[in-house]
């Protein structure tokens, strides 16, 4: 899409909002059944990660090294996002690191990439912010 370069990260909330959220036409596209759906121009999304948030509220363990932005990268070949994968994105960018989130489906975390989820009993707690 112009205006959108494909190896950029996109801050994710502002893509939800205003891009994703937006009655735009430019936002928009035509499905072959006339239907009009809103796209998301970008598979590098990305999520700002305050240290002091994550550290100090355990979404991350004490020694684990952290990353100023998490990056989530879409698969080049997905074409679209279902709404429980749009959901689960909304809670990430949302959230801000202000409390740890837990999914007792980790499903739609790993698409993004399974590093970003450590197992805590029967959910699955995200730590994204992680650095390698």
């Amino acid at each position: 899409m112009p205006g959108f370069d494909k190896n950029r990260y996109y801050d994710l909330l502002t893509m939800l909002k205003t891009v994703v959220g937006s009655d735009d036409a430019k936002y928009t596209r035509q499905t072959e059944d006339g239907e009009t759906i809103n796209y998301l121009p970008s598979h590098k999304l990305s999520v700002p990660v305050d240290l002091n948030t994550v550290r100090s509220n355990g979404t991350v363990n004490t020694g684990d090294s952290v990353v100023s932005e998490l990056h989530l990268d879409i698969a080049k070949d997905k074409s679209y996002l279902l709404k429980n994968e749009l959901a689960v994105l909304a809670l990430v960018a949302a959230n801000k690191w202000q409390r740890p989130l837990c999914f007792n489906s980790t499903y739609e975390l790993e698409k993004p990439g399974p590093d970003q989820v450590y197992p805590a009993g029967r959910p699955g707690r995200q730590v994204g912010p992680r650095g390698s």
